[in-house]
């Protein structure tokens, strides 16, 4: 989608404001090297907000708590413990009580809602191809 959707970046802005916001320092160089990784990265998210904009995609608290709280009991019944519902309520309430955890399931959920949604109104065609043309493929 990033490939196939025209966005235009301010590059040179953006390149500045990379090497000046970045949390561990950066040279010009390096953005340079790395920058087609970097407009990529803000053209998905461009592309991710307006699928979330025009299909009213949300997720909520009420959603994140039930993701969370199925994790957990997953990952219990993996071992064989028994968890009730109390207690796994208790610890999806911590865990999305850490802003870096609330954020990751949130991605995750509108990740998984949009890949729902491109399941439901994308049709798929299956292309018979050689390795070699498969990889040059991805990686252009």
């Amino acid at each position: 989608m990033v490939q196939l959707t025209p966005v235009q970046l301010p590059d040179g802005f953006l390149k500045k404001w990379i090497v000046f916001s970045s949390e561990n320092p950066v040279t010009p160089e390096a953005v340079e090297h790395d920058y087609p990784m970097y407009a990529d990265t803000m053209k998905w998210q461009l592309i991710e907000n307006e699928i979330i904009r025009k299909y009213e995609i949300k997720v909520g608290m009420d959603d994140a708590m039930a993701h969370v709280k199925e994790l957990y009991r997953e990952r219990f019944a993996s071992y064989g413990i028994p968890v009730d519902d109390e207690r796994l309520a208790e610890m999806a309430k911590e865990t999305l009580g850490k802003r870096d955890e609330l954020r990751n399931v949130y991605d995750q959920l509108v990740e998984t809602r949009i890949i729902e949604l491109a399941k439901s109104t994308c049709s798929i065609e299956e292309k018979a191809m050689p390795y070699d043309d498969f990889v040059h493929m991805v990686q252009h």
